[in-house]
């Protein structure tokens, strides 16, 4: 599965460009202005979620990622895995949050992370969340 972090800015400006059938992951910061990323007809389903872009839990910083953010992202992931070729996941530099989902839904689905290791500076409090939440609801079936 094709799994892609990418900037407000394209979102906004040049979200046509997804030919495939595909679900959007919206990641704001708390108080951030709202948004509109541009219609697409491939688009299924459109899920915002609003964290800073904390890498420690909570450490002082309110609404830091957490437990229910990455049930929610697993829940909707899951819910349209099947009728989906691409994940795009937008935040607003595209550089930490939203590539720390990306790793880890990439490792959860294709099994491997290191691209966006690579590429960007995943948010780690993003990415083990997800991981830890993804491995608590398996042990929990």
């Amino acid at each position: 599965m094709k799994i892609t972090p990418v900037p407000m800015s394209v979102i906004r400006d040049f979200g046509d460009m997804f030919y495939s059938p595909h679900i959007l992951i919206i990641i704001k910061t708390p108080g951030q202005e709202d948004y509109k990323p541009m219609d697409n007809k491939n688009r299924l389903a459109v899920m915002t979620l609003i964290f800073h872009d904390a890498d420690v839990a909570d450490g002082g910083i309110h609404n830091a990622f957490n437990e229910s953010h990455a049930e929610r992202i697993l829940g909707f992931v899951e819910k349209w895995k099947d009728k989906i070729g691409e994940i795009v996941i937008n935040c607003t530099a595209g550089f930490s949050r939203s590539p720390g989902v990306a790793a880890a839904l990439s490792k959860i689905i294709n099994g491997d992370d290191e691209e966006y290791f690579r590429k960007y500076s995943p948010n780690m409090l993003v990415y083990i969340t997800i991981l830890k939440t993804y491995q608590k609801e398996k042990e929990d079936v």
